[in-house]
């Protein structure tokens, strides 16, 4: 592996562990609200958002970025949480569309 590939599986690695301590934390009391705060300091909390609304989201990027280290090459099958199973599953295996869907986008591209 080059030193470019090395940096770019430690920079993943790092956003990994802070996606991971969230998600942990989050999937502890999903009936708990998070605050959204401002990148500028002034401003404060801007929203607040539940716990349930949060875990998929993070869920998501975790996974997201599990099956990017895996594919720079990476055994991630150490690191990997159970929790995480159904969101790897996701992006792995995604849904196929149904034929009301492929209709309905159809249609919208023909009204366009």
């Amino acid at each position: 592996m080059r030193l470019k590939d090395l940096e770019k599986v430690q920079a993943l690695r790092d956003i990994l562990n802070c996606t991971m301590q969230a998600f942990d934390e989050v999937a502890q009391s999903p009936h708990n609200r998070f605050p959204l705060k401002s990148p500028y300091g002034s401003r404060g909390v801007i929203a607040e958002l539940s716990g349930s609304d949060v875990l998929p989201i993070l869920g998501r990027k975790a996974a997201g970025l599990v099956v990017e280290l895996t594919d720079l090459g990476v055994d991630m099958s150490e690191a990997t949480s159970p929790h995480l199973t159904p969101y790897l599953m996701a992006i792995r295996h995604p849904k196929p569309e149904t034929k009301t869907e492929t209709a309905s986008a159809d249609s919208g591209e023909a009204q366009s």
